[in-house]
């Protein structure tokens, strides 16, 4: 069993590449088979099942079941950082492995931005023309803006960026990490939730940039480390 590449991990950002390898029980018949060799088989019918579970609640977070490979991808999105369980099962119709493989680990997977949700105006700098009001941060067209909030970014961290825009009319936005060289999302200029996967290299905001078109809401700015 692999946490992003690691046996035993301590620790893992949102991102949960989590994978395995197969054993048989016909095909092995009595050979003791190497803990780190490949896969064998698997027995025909068989699938796997890959539970995450807060260790210190016991509350199921996320469940995928009747995996045929040797690999589950998640993205854990929680509102605080948490100290998880992932749990790894066998299947073959009615019947479940006797034993789980496990483990336990500290997930930083919570939300990076105070405010995210715009219930005050703490921790955003305001450009011209912007509002927040309502748990909702709004722009009227006329100049190009920006909304920011600073953050000490890890270099070479790769970062999800989630936007939830309302009542666009005209315009667009897009999510920049501020620093010596900026990087850029996509331009977005419709209602929805949009998400960019960044990788920060000296960056100290997070910004959302409007052009002057831009005329809108912008409900929700989240930020995760997904690794």
């Amino acid at each position: 069993m692999r946490i992003n590449g690691n046996a035993w991990p301590a620790t893992s950002f949102a991102r949960l590449a989590i994978a395995w390898a197969h054993r048989d029980r016909v095909l092995q018949g009595d050979r003791l088979v190497e803990h780190e060799a490949g896969s064998i088989g698997p027995e025909p019918g068989t699938t796997t099942t890959v539970r995450i579970v807060h260790a210190l609640s016991g509350t199921l977070l996320h469940e995928t079941a009747g995996i045929a490979g040797t690999s589950h991808t998640h993205v854990l999105l929680l509102a605080n950082d948490a100290m998880i369980r992932v749990e790894i099962e066998s299947r073959r119709g009615a019947l479940s492995s006797r034993q789980k493989h496990v483990r336990v680990l500290n997930c930083e997977c919570g939300e990076k931005l105070a405010n995210a949700d715009f219930d005050t105006q703490a921790a955003w700098t305001l450009g011209t023309g912007w509002l927040i009001v309502g748990g909702t941060a709004i722009k009227a067209a006329g100049i190009t803006s920006d909304l920011e909030q600073p953050f000490a970014f890890f270099d070479g961290g790769l970062y999800r960026i989630e936007v939830v825009l309302s009542q666009v009319t005209a315009g667009s936005v897009r999510v920049r990490l501020a620093g010596t060289t900026s990087i850029d999302g996509v331009a977005r200029n419709a209602n929805g939730t949009f998400i960019d996967t960044l990788t920060a290299a000296g960056h100290t905001a997070l910004r959302i940039t409007a052009d002057a078109a831009f005329a809108g809401r912008i409900e929700r700015v989240s930020l995760r480390r997904l690794a």
